[in-house]
């Protein structure tokens, strides 16, 4: 604090009872900010400004003469004086001009409207602005959109594809070949340059009893070895696209085959089914053309007929 002009010594003079006696009122008054300072009375204050509980901008008048040590962002809480605990507003402090202060309130308790205020430096309740320092929030979810981290921030490390950003980049299809562990869609667009489209096996439905369904969805190249005359059922397949069956005749072999779930009339080269091999251990190879209503059929015999 500087000494005020008053105190002034001038050479020769003889009379400094005046400049002593000030002098000695600015240490006092020194002394009195410093208690107050050690006792913290700087950093609260008091005002009879009558204000209605609530959030928004709240201008006071401080009853103190002093200055206070109140800045421009400072938190500050406006208690009611009878009821601290029960009636405040949280808020910072936007404007400071002693003996007027203006308050943006953002949080408050209680209600009603007060004529009797304690102030003091207290940590903000409620949202603080981005702006400010803040988040803007006052649940972690908004926080997050608030600043911009969306679902990045609760990701899980090992939820990552690359190993820079997470331990599972072991289970992401590298791009020199691996293996999927689930289906995948192309969204009904083009695959271009495919090389070899090869198949993981050739299903085995294996002896086919009196009857046996064939489900496509077990893969599209399948065979059955047929035991005994057989009812063959063919479900509907899952795509469109073609479908293979092998058809194997046991060691005994001549075992005729019904079908179920086929057009009779939709046989390439045949009005209906043709016969099949029946060469014991022979083959008769069925091709299907699924178009998404109607399956198309047709057979080749391998071997001896």
């Amino acid at each position: 604090m500087p000494l005020p002009s008053t105190v002034h010594f001038a050479a020769g003079q003889t009379d400094y009872i005046a400049q002593l006696n000030q002098l000695i009122a600015d240490f006092n008054t020194i002394y009195a900010a410093y208690l107050a300072t050690q006792a913290g009375e700087l950093y609260k204050a008091t005002s009879t400004t009558s204000r209605t509980i609530g959030t928004g901008g709240h201008t006071l008048t401080i009853t103190e003469s002093t200055q206070r040590a109140f800045g421009v962002g400072s938190p500050i809480r406006i208690a009611d004086s009878a009821a601290p605990n029960t009636n405040y507003m949280d808020g910072s402090v936007t404007a400071y001009t002693h003996p007027s202060i203006t308050i943006s309130v953002t949080s408050v308790a209680g209600s009603g409207t007060k004529a009797a205020w304690s102030l003091a430096m207290s940590a903000i309740a409620g949202t603080v602005p981005v702006a400010s320092g803040g988040t803007g929030a006052t649940t972690a979810a908004g926080a997050r959109t608030n600043l911009g981290l969306g679902s990045a921030a609760t990701t899980a490390a090992g939820d990552y594809a690359t190993a820079a950003q997470g331990v599972k980049a072991d289970a992401a299809l590298p791009k020199a070949g691996g293996t999927l562990t689930g289906d995948v869609s192309a969204g009904d667009k083009n695959l271009t340059a495919v090389k070899v489209l090869g198949r993981s096996a050739e299903y085995d439905n294996g002896n086919s009893g009196a009857s046996k369904t064939i489900d496509f969805a077990n893969g599209a190249q399948q065979k059955v070895t047929l035991t005994a005359n057989t009812t063959l059922t063919i479900s509907t397949p899952p795509q469109v696209g073609y479908y293979q069956l092998r058809l194997i005749q046991d060691a005994t072999g001549s075992r005729t085959v019904t079908w179920s779930g086929l057009s009779s009339s939709r046989w390439l080269g045949a009005t209906s089914a043709p016969a099949i091999n029946s060469v014991a251990n022979k083959e008769t190879l069925m091709s299907i053309y699924y178009d998404g209503t109607n399956l198309t059929q047709s057979q080749s015999k391998i071997g001896a007929a």
